[in-house]
């Protein structure tokens, strides 16, 4: 055998030395040359001629996507040099090759080779790179052989650069393999299979996605370790389709699966992912409908629902990292899937009278490594739910007059139903004039059976008001509240429960007792009675003065959890004294010095209960009493206004210290049951009486005097704010006027009290006879100051017409003398403002009238 081989060789050798000597002689053309596409070279053309072999022979193929050739490096005529530096491999070369910018696939190039086998030898080009699926390439090529390669001397070489000759085909589109599939994506995995799905490839062979697709064939290869059984488990499957379902995997096993394209002339890279075959998860735990979640007591909150579970008790697989990320949640009325997502809770809007029925399944993924789900699992269910609305309630109570009310329908038991107290809202809705409407029943037939209500612009709203229930401190009142489902309700298998919602809070401890809830049979009622016993601090709390209204209020909630709200306003009766003058007279009452005064003044609370005045023994037996004092005075002068905590000097407060009805005689009659006091009794309707004997000095001034009645209930005083609680009064002490109280007194002691003649006296009191008595005297004439001139009052210019020292010389008399005449000119103030007179103020002069004085006068009677 080797012997044989030798043979060959040499046989070869010497063929091939005599086939070089020849072609020095004249080198052939290209014979038979043919480039076609052939499977499993993707990217290349097979080329073949049927040229003999030879050793020192170079076969070039020119290929091109121009016909002309003109992206090549040369012209036609290539370079000798560059030919004779070539360096051929045994499978050929690539030289003046030309690449895509964008996708670096070859264009055009030259390919060299050189025959050592048999002649139909088949070379591949581009050796590197691939062309273009889908493109056309322009193909020819021509044989070369270098001048030191031939034997035969060098008159005999030719043709050492032949014409380019056209290969057959003279050109050839190319179809090659596919890329790679995109996106490829697992759809569900269940316990043991996994679903996966991918894009066709963006190049099918021919360089768009379409043309090849036909012959485009998926290969999917997988290969997991399953602990269960402790062998790898790998397999293969080919498919047509853009997607699979692998079947008969190991649960748990982490799986990779390779999905590649493969046409008759190529095939692509893998496209990659992991997949784990899990279960999916079971039904989810603790599926509940829970009506109004949030416990609003109103339309808004009774027309929402939440759909709400738990996790499933097993997700599926037991490998960390699985999660339930997925719910969908079904309407198992209308079969449409109303939710999806990864919250345990739907949150939806319902109506009364309809039927509710829900499932829910779940689904879960495969940590943050794989990110797939599973399939949906078993669906939970709950329902059918039929809504039945929310509870009405009612609040049952009595007028605080009764059993005393003047109008009967006020003493019989007054029910009430507000409309925001069915569940609804607190706005009167679509008002329509009647939206507030309540009832008062009639006790006896119909006949005090009457509606209250709050009208409205129809299309608006207004805010219902709630019940209001008087209450009088330390006295016991009870009201009910009742709860039941609306007429025509079909009776729920349960009881509507009532709930303290704040009220035992507004009121104290103490002060309101809430009995036990009672159920009413098949009615479904519920009631509560509330007792309140109000206390004097009520009326006390900070920025309460007279009425204090406390909204208490309660809860119904149903079976279902739909809840109303029912709030009354609790109001605590305060105090509300009234005066009443009981003599004649104006807002100023003129005063003499020495001359007695009094005024006499009954002071009355029958309380602020506005809804109808209670009878004075009703309110006495609540005891509900006033305390009266006087609240202060105010000096007033043409010099000043200033306020004082105490009483003008000499005046009392006066009462008889019992009570007296409004019938009674007058109570100071007999000035020995008076006594004189600054602070009444606590009584309810009684007199009082202011009264004063001016002195002297107090002359010229006026007094604002105000008496205050005060509440007093239960032994201590309580705040009010009703403006008939005060009763003031101006009194105005006149100057020059005068009583005269002492006994056996003359015209000539008198006179020297007021520092003048008793002639002076006599000559303003013609018809005085005697001074015993008290009768009134006028001491002199009282001037007023005219307008005109100017003078400075307090340093500020002022119109005035005269002053003291003019009157002085006028009249005969010291400046002194008029200062004592005038104590409100000779006060401090009008020292400040340097006694200066005002237009239209009065001035006391007690002119002389004496001939032989030496003072100098103009003026008098």
């Amino acid at each position: 055998m080797a012997n044989q081989l030798r043979m060959l060789l040499g046989i070869s050798l010497v063929l091939g030395l005599a086939q070089a000597m020849d072609n020095c002689i004249g080198l052939e053309g290209v014979i038979g040359s043919e480039a076609r596409l052939v499977f499993g070279k993707d990217g290349q053309l097979e080329y073949t001629n049927k040229n003999s072999p030879d050793f020192f022979v170079t076969n070039v193929i020119e290929y091109s996507t121009m016909p002309t050739f003109d992206d090549l490096v040369t012209d036609n005529t290539l370079d000798r040099a560059e030919l004779q530096n070539l360096e051929v491999a045994e499978q050929g070369s690539d030289f003046n090759v030309r690449y895509d910018p964008v996708t670096g696939d070859v264009r055009a190039g030259r390919f060299a080779f050189i025959k050592f086998g048999v002649p139909t030898e088949a070379f591949y080009f581009p050796a590197k790179g691939r062309l273009i699926n889908g493109q056309v390439y322009y193909l020819r090529n021509f044989r070369y052989r270098a001048e030191e390669d031939c034997i035969a001397p060098p008159r005999l070489q030719h043709a050492i650069f032949p014409t380019e000759v056209a290969v057959n085909p003279p050109m050839i589109e190319t179809v090659g393999g596919p890329s790679i599939p995109r996106n490829l994506t697992v759809l569900s995995v269940d316990t043991t299979s996994v679903s996966l799905a991918w894009v066709s490839p963006e190049d099918s062979g021919d360089g768009t996605p379409d043309g090849f697709a036909a012959n485009v064939v998926y290969r999917v290869y997988y290969e997991g370790d399953c602990e269960a059984t402790g062998t790898t488990d790998e397999g293969e499957v080919t498919t047509n389709a853009t997607s699979v379902t692998l079947e008969g995997l190991c649960r748990g096993a982490v799986y990779l699966v390779n999905v590649s394209a493969y046409n008759p002339y190529g095939e692509s890279a893998d496209a990659t992912t992991q997949a784990r075959p899990v279960s999916p998860p079971v039904g989810v735990s603790a599926l509940e409908l829970v009506l109004n979640p949030l416990s609003i007591p109103n339309t808004t909150g009774n027309s929402m629902a939440r759909l709400q579970w738990g996790l499933p008790l097993d997700t599926g697989d037991t490998a960390d990292g699985v999660d339930i990320v997925d719910y969908r949640v079904y309407d198992l009325i209308t079969g449409l899937v109303v939710y999806e997502g990864s919250d345990q809770f739907y949150d939806l809007q319902i109506a009364y009278g309809q039927t509710y029925r829900f499932g829910v399944a779940a689904k879960n993924n495969q940590g943050p490594d794989l990110g797939v789900f599973s399939a949906f699992g078993n669906t939970s269910t709950v329902g059918p739910i039929e809504v039945f609305p929310p509870a009405v309630m009612t609040v049952e109570y009595s007028s605080a007059c009764a059993p005393f009310c003047e109008d009967p329908c006020l003493n019989s038991l007054r029910v009430f139903t507000p409309p925001q107290a069915a569940g609804g809202s607190m706005l009167c809705e679509a008002c329509n004039g009647s939206s507030c409407k309540t009832s008062v029943p009639s006790p006896a037939g119909g006949a005090c059976t009457e509606e209250v209500q709050d009208t409205c612009a129809s299309g608006t709203c207004v805010t219902c008001e709630d019940p209001i229930m008087a209450v009088f401190v330390g006295s016991l009142s009870s009201f009910t509240i009742v709860a039941q489902m609306p007429p025509g309700t079909r009776p729920p298998p349960a009881e509507t429960s009532l709930e303290d919602a704040g009220a035992t809070m507004a009121l104290g401890e103490g002060v309101v007792t809430v009995g036990d809830q009672t159920a009413m049979g098949q009615t479904a009622q519920s009631r509560f009675q509330v007792n309140i016993t109000a206390t004097a601090d009520m009326l006390r709390r900070e920025g309460v003065s007279g009425a204090s209204d406390i909204p208490v209020c309660f809860i119904a909630t149903t079976f279902q959890g739909l809840k109303s709200q029912l709030c009354l306003a609790v109001r605590v009766i305060g105090p509300a004294p009234v005066f009443r003058d009981l003599e004649e007279g104006g807002p100023e009452r003129e005063l003499r010095v020495g001359c007695a005064f009094t005024l006499g003044l009954q002071a009355t609370d029958l309380t602020d209960y506005q809804v109808q005045t209670l009878p004075l023994d009703v309110v006495v037996a609540k005891q509900y009493l006033i305390r009266v004092a006087t609240n202060g005075s105010t000096l007033m002068s043409s010099y000043r206004s200033t306020p004082s905590r105490s009483n003008p000097e000499g005046l009392t407060l006066r009462s008889p210290g019992v009570f007296m009805a409004d019938n009674a005689s007058d109570p100071f009659a007999d000035p020995a049951a008076l006594v004189d006091t600054t602070l009444a009794p606590p009584q309810n309707s009684f007199f009082v009486q202011l009264a004063w004997t001016p002195r002297r000095q107090q002359e010229g001034f006026r007094y604002h005097v105000c008496v205050e009645a005060e509440g007093y209930i239960q032994g201590s005083q309580v705040p009010s704010n009703a403006p008939t609680r005060f009763s003031c009064h101006t009194l105005h002490v006149l100057r020059c006027r005068f009583c005269s109280t002492q006994e056996a007194a003359s015209l000539s002691s008198l006179a020297s009290l007021w520092r003048a003649e008793w002639l002076s006296l006599w000559s303003g009191n013609h018809d005085l006879i005697a001074v015993e008595g008290g009768g009134e005297i006028q001491a002199g004439p009282v001037l007023k100051v005219g307008r005109g001139g100017g003078c400075l009052v307090g340093n500020s210019p002022a119109a005035c017409g005269d002053d003291l020292q003019h009157i002085s010389t006028r009249y005969g008399v010291s400046v002194s003398d008029l200062l004592w005449w005038n104590p409100d000119i000779a006060d401090e103030a009008a020292r400040s403002a340097d006694y200066a007179l005002l237009p239209d103020q009065e001035v006391c002069v007690l002119p002389n009238t004496c001939v032989n004085d030496a003072h100098i006068f103009s003026g008098g009677f």
